[in-house]
């Protein structure tokens, strides 16, 4: 039979394992996002991701000087639209600014 200081230990045990799973879960799932985007050195970068359903996401993706909406399932990656960066900030700096004058 199992004396009080080995279930004592036992639970102590089972206490701190779920302890330790619950604060990994907790920090993965608060900060995972930004480890991931820590980690992007190369020409490759995930801007946004949306989760759509079971095996469904929207991915916006730049590469060099290129930005991608792209669809992604589990049989295929479809790019949805593609922009050049170069164009996209030419065409807010060219966009005219909205002034409200009271006179």
């Amino acid at each position: 039979m199992l004396e009080s200081i080995d279930i004592a230990k036992f639970l102590s045990a089972f206490v701190i394992t779920i302890f330790l799973i619950l604060s990994v879960y907790y920090i993965f799932s608060r900060y995972g996002k930004n480890i991931i985007s820590l980690n992007q050195k190369g020409d490759i970068k995930i801007k946004d991701m949306k989760f759509l359903g079971k095996g469904k996401n929207l991915l916006f993706i730049e590469v060099k000087d290129k930005e991608f909406l792209l669809s992604v399932d589990e049989k295929e990656i479809k790019v949805i639209d593609k922009w050049d960066i170069s164009e996209k900030n030419r065409h807010i700096e060219d966009t005219p600014e909205k002034h409200s004058h009271l006179d």
